[in-house]
């Protein structure tokens, strides 16, 4: 199994992906590992005071229990909003990555993008890499957009 994107976008590992998309974010300064949904810290107030109760009633003061106070620290931890970015690859790197759509009229938006990416990031030393990626999303992008076909994600 794996991640396929209509359109020819992508055909592939997950893992492969949210690299990529790592990297895009990276192409324009975003911080995906500090964004709203990527941060990787969410801990529900339920999972929190499970570990409260297993470690005792005094665990946000006790030095023993400092792990605690981190879990509280990253419950707090949502990440930067989404509605702060105005690129229009924010849709693309804020999308799930196994189901949804990207709809058409987002498509042409995001392909532009990704041509200027792949113009611009030629000196990145990960280039080669993620060069042929890029191009077929880009692709993909052009051919939804021509056919007012909306981008699913299985």
């Amino acid at each position: 199994m794996g991640l396929d994107i209509t359109h020819d976008c992508y055909h592939g590992g997950f893992h492969t992906f949210n690299y990529w998309r790592i990297w895009l974010a990276k192409q324009i300064g975003l911080p995906l590992d500090m964004m709203q949904g990527h941060t990787g810290y969410y801990v529900t107030t339920e999972e929190v005071d499970a570990i409260r109760k297993q470690l005792g009633a005094d665990c946000y003061n006790e030095p023993l229990h400092s792990g605690y106070q981190v879990l509280r620290h990253m419950q707090d931890c949502k990440g930067i909003s989404w509605q702060s970015i105005s690129d229009p690859l924010k849709i693309l790197l804020d999308h799930s990555d196994c189901d949804g759509c990207i709809r058409w009229h987002n498509a042409g938006k995001i392909a532009l993008r990704l041509l200027l990416i792949i113009r611009q990031s030629k000196d990145d030393p990960d280039y080669s890499q993620w060069y042929e990626t890029t191009k077929r999303f880009a692709l993909g992008c052009c051919q939804a957009y021509q056919q007012r076909e909306n981008i699913l994600f299985r």
